[in-house]
């Protein structure tokens, strides 16, 4: 076992729970699942990593360093998509409020 496998194992979790969370953007509850999944894990195992790359248990080459870059990029694009279904919720949300008070103001049903 080299002292590359606890990180390698790490990003290979990561990368497939990023994978998870982009099958399923376009379904909500499922989409929240698996963001409060890589959270969850992110939260548990990322100070872990860091202690051990901090004590020079685990050395981080340079293939590793990138990959941990992509992955880092990959979450940001997952942020993204998150804040956008958001602003979309939000902007419907206040389109049928407006469209209720108007009804309500009117008088129309």
């Amino acid at each position: 076992m080299t002292s590359h496998d606890p990180l390698t194992n790490f990003l290979t979790s990561f990368e497939q729970q990023l994978e998870g969370a982009f099958s399923c953007v376009s379904n909500p509850q499922e989409f929240s699942k698996k963001t409060a999944e890589i959270e969850a894990f992110m939260q548990t195992q990322f100070p872990v990593i860091m202690d051990q790359v901090k004590s020079g248990a685990i050395s981080v080459d340079a293939p590793t360093r990138e990959r941990l870059a992509d992955k880092l990029k990959q979450l940001e694009k997952l942020q993204i998509f998150a804040q956008s279904r958001l602003n979309w919720v939000n902007t419907l949300n206040n389109e049928i409020a407006d469209w209720v008070e108007q009804q309500t103001v009117t008088g129309k049903e």
